[in-house]
């Protein structure tokens, strides 16, 4: 029981020339694995350079190879002592070993892939591949484990990325029924720990030492679903270096052939005299115009893709499968009106039993035996989808069948290349370079400008547009619809931030899961730092203790006498990144300030330190006469966000100026409320608290606090998940005190 395991050598040469030799004297089994021999140089004429060389005596053993990577000049890549051949039996087995090339192991005057010496069960091949991460955008990682180097770049990438597979072959992915067209004999295997569709890729290979490759090269998949091969775009440059390429938005064993005919470009496209990429924006998505650049999420809307032929394409008949994201786009109808199989003569039949799922059959036919010849604006089917949420979807032509007809009952196929099309339809993606009117599949700068314009605007405000009121969310995710609720403020600002952070590394155009919630230690902890004077007015920092993924704060505070509230500033310090864009607003409010702030990375803040400045201006003396001052603003409540949308449990730390006059109670926020409201009050001195909370019936349904609580500001929450949706009452009882606030909740 011989084992040969995890031996690597750069070079072996001699007479005999042989990587690894088994020799044994009694019964039993060896195992060669995981060894990796390069630069194997046959120094005889006589054929004796062999990666795995044994012999042995008895009979009755067995010999497996497997897993090893050789390379270099071999005449055999595994043989056994021509003189035990005949005196003993031996059980060899060779399988899933990399020999230097996709073809197998060279072999003098017999070609490649014939490398095995009689007796000896061969596998000549398995993909030489590689595994390597990749988090970036637009950065090239290239894959040359398996001596034909393949360089991936990422258009756009899930949150994370993820680990991504290249493995090469020679012939066709195991399995599968022979192509169109005549194989070439080498396929790449792309395989990922990411889902299919969360991505899209753009793959170049290095073809230069691959027979076959030339401009009527094509690429394709097997689509088991359909039983069909699907043909898509592919480029093949002659180089130096030789190289073709190909753009794939989900990863399985692609195929490269020739075809002698032409191939004919499909395309799902929104327009079918503009032949190219189709894709639908979120001003497409939902198209309920409220004037020139403006659109509202709510009701029904639709979005057309036509499934066009190019220019001159020739057939008689076709087939075809479709395939979406159901949980993006719903099905409402296709049809041929106006189109190639529109008329009498034509047949054009429809099979939507699973579009439920996001699949549909279309086939079309013209009965006098004709072919077509397309000009632009022909189609072959209309089809019609209600946006169902907010997210990507591709439209995918995943099997496809066309045919021409000699006109006398004859037929052959016609070579046809899918061009899907997508929707992009994401909250936030109000405006693209250039036009406030549309958007371009990216939350980015253009956004993010009009967006910041229009904050703390209201329906009646001509800064308000409805494309801007994107949160709540129904599941305050990106991937829900919002509920309008007439004001930018800050549940916009959550949405927004986290639909630019996912859109700044590309995760978009991508639908993805909500982020998980981040485990907390302790409540994150808010003070105010001391105040400075800059350029004639007063910071007041904001600061919070240690925190994990912090997307958006707000914050409300009260104001000495004597000052007003002029805006927000980002402040010194290492919390947030100086290349981290960050967004900072503040407004007075009845005797106070209500201050927001939110990051756009694909990540929250992790950390301590400041996360705003509230600037403050006096309304009398110079501002340098209150630098270092303590006392000028008091924290009455905070709200604090994940990359989640939940709520990261916070508290106030308060000092003794803070202590209020008289008993206070400020209005609950958020009202309405889906997740949590946090009610806010002060007390002049230390009292008995009891607030309770009542139904529309007047029926006590939850006590948020009972107890005794000292001089200062406390915040009490209330778990809307807890209670149905309608209006409630809480009761504030603080020793001779009492008070009253309503809060609707809503789902």
């Amino acid at each position: 029981n011989l084992q040969v395991s995890g031996n690597t050598s750069d070079s072996i040469q001699g007479e005999w020339s042989h990587a690894i030799g088994l020799e044994a004297d009694s019964r039993g089994s060896a195992a060669v694995t995981g060894n990796t021999i390069t630069n194997l140089v046959r120094m005889k004429a006589d054929p004796d350079a062999v990666a795995v060389f044994f012999q042995a005596n008895p009979s009755g053993g067995s010999v497996d190879v497997s897993g090893n990577s050789f390379s270099g000049t071999m005449d055999f890549g595994v043989a056994q002592h021509p003189a035990d051949l005949s005196a003993y039996s031996y059980v060899v087995d060779a399988e899933g070993n990399w020999w230097g090339s996709a073809s197998g192991p060279s072999v003098e005057g017999s070609g490649p892939g014939v490398g095995v010496g009689p007796g000896v069960d061969f596998d000549p091949w398995i993909g030489k591949g590689e595994t390597q991460p990749v988090t970036a955008v637009n950065a090239p990682t290239t894959y040359a484990a398996s001596g034909t180097p393949a360089t991936l770049t990422f258009r756009t990438l899930p949150p994370g990325g993820g680990n991504v597979s290249v493995a090469t072959y020679p012939g066709l992915p195991e399995g599968v029924p022979p192509p169109p067209g005549d194989p070439i004999g080498f396929s790449i295997d792309l395989s990922s720990d990411m889902t299919n569709y969360d991505f899209e890729v753009d793959v170049t290979i290095d073809v230069s030492g691959i027979a076959g490759f030339g401009t009527s090269t094509r690429v394709g998949y097997y689509s088991a679903s359909t039983g069909q091969w699907v043909l898509i775009g592919g480029v093949y440059a002659a180089g130096p270096p030789a190289t073709f390429s190909f753009t794939t938005n989900h990863f399985t064993p692609f195929a490269f052939f020739n075809t002698a005919a032409t191939a004919y470009d499909i395309f799902v496209v929104t327009d079918p005299a503009a032949l190219g990429t189709g894709a639908a924006f979120a001003n497409d998505a939902w198209t309920l115009p409220l004037g020139d650049d403006d659109w509202s999420y709510n009701g029904s809307p639709t979005i057309d893709f036509y499934v066009a032929p190019e220019v001159g394409s020739t057939f008689f008949s076709s087939s075809m499968t479709l395939e979406w994201d159901p949980a993006v786009l719903t099905y409402s109808a296709a049809v041929a009106t106006g189109g190639l199989f529109d008329g009498g003569g034509r047949t054009f039949i429809v099979d939507d039993s699973d579009a439920a799922t996001g699949t549909l059959v279309i086939d079309g036919s013209r009965l006098d035996l004709t072919n077509f010849t397309t000009v632009a604006g022909d189609y072959i089917a209309q089809l019609t989808f209600l946006v169902a949420a907010p997210g990507h979807s591709a439209v995918d032509l995943t099997g496809m069948r066309f045919r021409t007809s000699d006109g006398v009952g004859g037929q052959a196929d016609v070579f046809v290349v899918a061009n899907g099309g997508e929707v992009k339809a994401y909250l936030g993606d109000v405006a693209s370079t250039g036009d406030a009117s549309t958007g371009d599949g990216l939350i980015d700068f253009e956004d993010l400008a009009l967006f910041a314009g229009s904050y703390w605007s209201a329906a009646s405000d001509a800064a308000y547009k409805v494309k801007y009121d994107v949160g709540p969310t129904a599941d305050n995710t990106v991937f829900a619809l919002p509920t309008e609720d007439g004001e930018i403020e800050f549940e916009d600002l959550v949405i927004f931030s986290i639909s630019y952070g996912l859109s700044s590394t590309s995760a978009y155009p991508r639908r993805g899961e909500p982020a998980e919630a981040v485990e907390q230690g302790e409540p994150v902890a808010v003070t105010l730092g001391a105040a400075r004077a800059v350029n004639g007015t007063v910071r007041v920092p904001v600061l919070i203790s240690e925190v994990v993924d912090l997307r958006a704060v707000r914050f409300e505070l009260g104001l000495s006498d004597g000052f007003t509230v002029v805006g927000a500033a980002r402040p010194d310090g290492d919390l947030i990144p100086s290349d981290l864009p960050a967004l900072h607003f503040a407004r007075g409010a009845a005797g106070g300030a209500v201050a927001d702030a939110a990051v756009f990375g694909v990540d929250g803040l992790s950390g301590e330190g400041a996360i705003l400045e509230l600037v403050l201006k006096p309304s009398s003396g110079l501002a340098s006469d209150y630098e270092g001052a303590e006392d000028l603003a008091r924290l009455i409540a905070a709200e604090v966000r994940s990359s989640a949308n939940q709520t990261i449990a916070s508290s106030l730390s308060q000092g003794a100026a803070s202590i209020p006059e008289a008993f206070e109670v400020a209005p609950s926020y958020p009202n309405p409320a889906r997740g949590t409201s946090t009610v806010a009050y002060g007390l002049p001195e230390a009292a008995h608290v009891e607030i309770s909370v009542y139904d529309a019936l007047g029926r006590q349904v939850m006590t948020l606090v009972n107890e005794e609580q000292p001089a200062g500001h406390h915040t009490a929450t209330l778990d809307a998940g807890r209670l149905p949706a309608g209006m409630y009452v809480y009761v504030i009882r603080a020793g001779a005190n009492t008070a009253t606030q309503r809060v609707t909740i809503v789902r």
